[in-house]
């Protein structure tokens, strides 16, 4: 949970939620690849060669494989099948949930650092991410670039000496430590 850069394609548009209002939570990953994985699991599930199945005492049978993995994936929670070679515009998304936008498509990583330093609470549409909890600090145009090439933070994280930091601070802070 926390915050990464996703690959998206050129002026990606992320749905909305009509009822709930705001941007629709979406994985990471089309739904052929979710559907893949989940059949492939049902399948070593099946044959007994899951190895949670071992760990947990669960049989073969397909409720005991839907209450550890769920229930087949929904269309409607995962984004589009992108060929990887057309996702080349970058954004940042909150993953607390599947994961909803805080920050508009990018061509590059330039041009993203350059809105998160000038947008840190968001512009209306985007959310933003605040570094500090009283959002007193932000990240210079250089951490913002830094924090892209990492690509992704935790909620937060405590930090010995320091305590308890916003992660892509955090992050900035244990790359520059190493």
């Amino acid at each position: 949970m926390g915050r990464e850069v996703r690959r998206v394609i050129p002026k990606w548009d992320h749905p909305t939620d009509e009822n709930r209002g705001g941007f629709r939570p979406l994985y990471d990953n089309g739904i052929n690849q979710a559907w893949l994985e989940w059949l492939c699991a049902w399948n070593r599930w099946k044959e007994g060669g899951d190895d949670s199945q071992k760990k947990h005492g669960y049989t073969r049978s397909y409720s005991d494989f839907v209450g550890y993995y769920g229930t087949s994936p929904d269309p409607d929670t995962h984004r589009p099948d992108w060929e990887d070679k057309d996702r080349t515009w970058l954004q940042v998304y909150e993953t607390v949930s599947e994961g909803t936008p805080v920050s508009p498509p990018f061509p590059t990583k330039e041009e993203l650092a350059r809105w998160l330093t000038d947008f840190p609470r968001g512009d209306g549409k985007y959310r933003g991410i605040y570094v500090s909890p009283d959002q007193d600090r932000h990240l210079s145009y250089n951490e913002w670039l830094k924090w892209i090439e990492i690509g992704w933070a935790p909620s937060m994280m405590i930090i010995p000496g320091k305590g308890v930091r916003i992660g892509a601070e955090a992050m900035i802070d244990t790359e520059e430590a190493d």
